[in-house]
C-alpha cells in the first residue's frame, strides 16, 4: 500500500481586524461543552489536571485535547507579521489551555494517562461510522461555515495548525480530520485518549492490541502476534527462540533449532546467528564492525562488501544546511540527516550553483568524520557491480553503470513500504550483504518519498561532462524496482549521506 503525505489545514477566520475576539463565535476561546451531555470526568495524576469524557457508541473518550507538557510538545501561538496574526508553534505559552498540546508522533504514542491509550485505526472508524464529523465537530471556534453540531459531547476544537488527531494505523503515525480520513506522519498534531477497555476480566490497549474470544493479542502494524512467545519490533513480529534470542520467523533464511537461531549461509544452515550483530557476506557469518564519530560521539555500524567498507546507517551529523525530514528528530535518529550537495562536501554554498572541481580529491572527505570521506560515483559503481555480479548494464547517464538488481540485494529488510506491508514484495528487500539501505527520501519544494525512496549523494559533479553547474550524481533506490542506478540532481536538493572508508 503506497501511502502519500498530504497536509490538511483550515483556517481560522479572524475579525477584519485580524485580532482574536471573544465575540467571535469562530474564535475556539468561545468553546463550550453541550449541557444535555452526561460527562464523567477524571483527573491526570502526573500534572493533576482534569478532563472531560464522554461515552460515545460504547467507547470512553476525553472530551478535550491532551494537554500534558512533555517534551517535544508544542502550544500554538499567533505571532503579528506584515500587520496580520499568523499561527506558529512554541515550547512555551501559546494556547495551549484553549486548544492542549500538540505532540509529534513518538511523543504521542506514550503520552495518554495511565488506563487510557492513543486510538487505533478501528476505534477512529467505530467513531466515525456511528457519528459524523460534522456531529462531533464544537459549535464554535471552526470558520463560520464550518461550525459543528457537537452532537455527542465529543467537541472537537480546531487547533489552528493542521487540526488533526494522532491514530496509531499499521504501526504507524496518522491523523484523522474532516476531509482525508488520515494523513501520514505530520510533524506535530493534536491527542485525544481513549480510556483502556477490558478483554474478559483483564484491561487492554484497543490501539496496540486486540481481543478474541477473552485472549490478548498484539498488533504489529496489521497483523496480530502472541504476547507470550512474540514481541513487535520495528514493525516486524520477532518470535522467541531460547531464553534471549529473538529473530524473524516470516523471513526464510532464519530458523530456531534447539533454541538456537540459525541462518541459511551458502549451502547450510550455520548459527548461532545474531541478524543485529551478525551477517552472512556468501558462504560465511561475519560480524559487523562499529566507529565512533568523535564529533558528537555517535556509533555508526559498519559492514565490509568486497574490498569496500561502508557505514550502514546514514550519517546523522548535525551542522549548518543539515535538516531532519520533516523536521523530525526522530527521523534524524532513523534515518540520518538530509544535506544539500555544498554542505554533504563542507564546500562553500557557492558550489550549489557553480562547478568546484579543483576543490574536490577522489577521497573527498567532506561532512563524513576523519578517515572516511563522501562516496564518489565510482565508488556507488563498484559496490552495484559487486552485489550484481557485473550484470549491470551502462546508462545513458554520461556513460554511467547501473544495476537492474542490487537494489534488491542492498534494501534493509524493514521501513521499505511495500516489503513491510506485502510479503509479495519480500524479495525486492533481502539486504544480502548488510548495506541495510533505508528510504529516507528528501526534500527540494517540499519533504517527499520517506518510506518509499532512498537517495544519497556521491562526490561527483555532473556538470563537469554536460558544463551544466548545479548538477551533480546521485545513487538512487526506489521502492517501485528493484534496480539502482546513479543519476543527475539539483545540488540545492536535500539528500542523505553514506560514507565509505578510506
Amino acid at each position: 500500500m503506497v501511502l502519500r503525505l498530504i497536509y490538511i489545514a483550515f483556517l481560522l477566520f479572524l475579525a477584519a481586524c485580524g485580532e482574536l475576539s471573544f465575540e467571535n463565535p469562530t474564535d475556539p476561546r468561545n468553546v463550550s461543552h453541550p449541557g444535555n451531555i452526561a460527562y464523567t470526568s477524571f483527573t491526570d495524576e502526573r500534572d493533576g489536571k482534569s478532563y472531560k469524557s464522554v461515552v460515545i457508541n460504547g467507547q470512553t473518550w476525553m472530551a478535550e485535547n491532551l494537554n500534558y507538557d512533555s517534551p517535544d510538545s508544542r502550544c500554538v501561538d499567533y505571532v503579528k507579521r506584515n500587520h496580520t496574526f499568523q499561527d506558529t508553534l512554541v515550547s512555551d505559552g501559546g494556547y495551549c489551555d484553549v486548544y492542549g498540546r500538540l505532540y509529534n508522533w513518538e511523543t504521542a504514542m506514550s503520552v495518554c494517562p495511565s488506563g487510557w491509550h492513543l486510538p487505533g485505526k478501528a476505534e477512529w472508524e467505530k467513531l466515525l461510522s456511528f457519528a459524523s464529523w460534522e456531529n462531533l465537530k464544537s459549535k464554535q471556534g471552526w470558520g463560520k461555515d464550518s461550525l459543528g453540531k457537537d452532537t455527542y459531547g465529543f467537541t472537537a476544537i480546531p487547533n489552528n495548525y493542521n487540526n488533526s488527531w494522532w491514530s496509531i494505523i499499521d504501526g504507524s503515525g496518522y491523523q484523522y480530520n474532516q476531509y482525508s480520513g488520515c494523513t501520514y506522519n505530520c510533524v506535530y498534531s493534536s491527542v485525544r485518549c481513549l480510556k483502556d477497555e477490558l478483554c474478559g476480566s483483564k484491561p487492554f490497549n484497543g490501539g496496540t492490541q486486540i481481543c478474541d474470544n477473552g485472549v490478548i493479542y498484539g498488533l504489529c502494524g496489521n497483523k496480530t502476534y502472541d504476547l507470550e512467545s512474540q514481541r513487535c519490533n520495528n514493525n516486524v513480529i520477532e518470535t522467541k527462540c531460547g531464553n534471549n534470542a529473538w529473530y524473524d520467523a516470516t523471513d526464510a533464511s532464519l530458523k530456531c533449532e534447539n533454541n538456537i537461531v540459525k541462518t541459511q549461509c551458502g549451502d547450510e544452515w550455520q548459527g548461532p546467528y545474531d541478524p543485529k550483530t551478525e551477517y552472512c557476506d556468501g558462504s560465511s557469518i561475519k560480524s559487523y564492525g562499529s566507529f565512533t564519530d568523535t564529533r558528537n560521539g555517535k556509533i555508526y555500524r559498519t559492514v565490509e562488501i568486497d574490498t569496500q567498507v561502508w557505514m550502514t546507517e546514514n550519517l546523522n551529523y548535525d551542522t549548518t544546511g543539515s535538516y531532519c525530514y520533516s523536521y523530525s528528530e526522530a527521523n534524524c535518529g532513523k534515518y540520518g540527516r538530509l544535506y544539500s550537495w555544498a554542505t554533504a562536501m563542507a564546500l562553500p554554498a557557492s558550489c550549489n550553483s557553480s562547478l568546484c572541481p579543483s576543490q574536490i580529491n577522489p577521497k573527498h572527505k567532506g561532512i563524513c568524520p576523519d578517515g572516511w570521506h563522501v562516496p564518489s560515483a565510482a565508488d556507488w559503481e563498484a559496490l552495484m557491480r559487486y552485489v550484481d555480479g557485473n550484470t549491470g548494464n551502462v546508462n545513458d547517464y554520461d556513460g554511467r553503470y547501473g544495476s537492474p538488481s542490487a537494489g534488491k540485494y542492498l534494501r534493509a529488510t524493514n521501513e521499505w513500504k511495500e516489503c513491510v506491508d506485502s510479503q509479495y514484495f519480500l524479495n525486492r528487500c533481502e539486504d544480502t550483504y548488510g548495506f541495510a539501505a533505508l528510504p529516507g527520501g528528501d526534500r527540494s519544494d517540499s519533504f517527499f518519498g520517506i518510506g518509499t525512496s532512498g537517495l544519497w549523494w556521491t562526490s561527483s559533479e555532473a556538470g563537469v561532462y554536460n558544463k551544466t553547474s548545479y548538477l551533480a550524481y546521485r545513487f538512487i533506490l526506489h521502492n517501485f524496482s528493484e534496480d539502482a542506478k546513479l543519476f543527475e540532481a539539483n545540488k540545492f536538493i536535500l539528500n542523505s549521506v553514506r560514507c565509505i572508508k578510506n
